[in-house]
């Protein structure tokens, strides 16, 4: 796939795809999605790692990260223009 940010592709791409397998929920949010994932420390610490190292790849990622003791949520923004990547990598809201 072609998009006219120069990240893609990058080398974490099914380290994404794997983590994203593991979410228990899936909302879209403005501009982006929100992933839900149990409140495991090591769930929260590979998506803190993958998040910190896309950022060296493809900075236009907005991240933000939530821990509650029930829930551990990442939502994950993109500019115009950059939907199609943000699918790619994260799935489709459903």
């Amino acid at each position: 796939m072609h998009y006219r940010f120069s990240c893609w592709p990058w080398k974490g791409t099914g380290q994404w795809r794997d983590l994203v397998a593991e979410a228990g929920g899936r909302e879209s949010v403005d501009d982006g999605v929100l992933l839900s994932f149990p409140p495991h420390a090591e769930i929260a610490s590979r998506i803190a790692e993958l998040a910190a190292a896309e950022q060296g790849w493809c900075a236009f990622f907005d991240f933000t990260l939530h821990l509650t003791s029930s829930a551990f949520r990442l939502t994950v923004r993109a500019p115009e223009g950059a939907d199609g990547m943000l699918a790619d990598l994260f799935g489709d809201a459903s």
